[in-house]
Formats: structure tokens, sequence, C-alpha cells
């Protein structure tokens, strides 16, 4: 949903499709946060403190991949949402490696259970 609000964005002229587009990113990307750090936290449920950590190292990533975006902005706008683009693919390629090395609850209590 993020990637084809992605492309509305650069295909797009009425400033009422603009908001629907931007309106389908925040509402794909709104959820990103949760899903990871729960997955996180059942792949490794005793290290939660360092789980934590990690995931907020993460957060401060994502406020230098908004620095970048920003100072290309200046260049242009479509290169700006070109970038964008570029973390929306990112996510999408995560969302491919979870759906095959997806952990469930019952591999994680077999795993504790040995």
């Amino acid at each position: 949903m993020m990637l084809i609000a992605m492309a509305g964005l650069f295909i797009f002229h009425d400033k009422t499709m603009i908001y629907v587009c931007i309106g389908l990113i925040g509402f794909g990307n709104s959820n990103v946060f949760s899903v990871v750090f729960s997955q996180a936290l059942l792949y490794l449920p005793g290290k939660k403190n360092e789980v934590s950590g990690l995931m907020i190292m993460g957060l401060f990533g994502g406020t230098v991949f908004r620095w970048l975006w920003s100072s290309i902005r200046r260049h242009g706008t479509e290169r700006a949402v070109a970038v964008m683009t570029v973390g929306v693919l990112y996510l999408c390629s995560i969302r491919s490696v979870l759906e095959n090395n997806f952990i469930t609850l019952e591999t994680i209590k077999s795993v504790d259970h040995e």
C-alpha cells in the first residue's frame, strides 16, 4: 500500500489525490515500529532491555533519514520523494525477509524446552 501511494505522489497532480497518498503512506507506516518490536521480543524474550535499546537506536536512524530527505528537498521535490521511496522499498524488503523467516510462538517454545 505504501509503495502504491509513493507512486501516486509521482503520478497525481491533484491536491486531493496527493493528500490521499500521504494519508495512505502514514497509515501503512504507522504499524512498522510495533510489528518489528513485537517480533524482536518474541525472538528474544529475555533480552527486553537490549531489544528496546536497539529499537530506539533505529528511531534515531529515522531522524538521520529525515535530515537527508530535507536536505535533498532543496534540490527538488521529486528527488525528496525518491529518497522516501527508497525507504519504503527497504521496508518492503524487510517484510519479505520476515515472511520467509517468520518466527512463531511455537518455535520459541520448542527452543526453550530443548
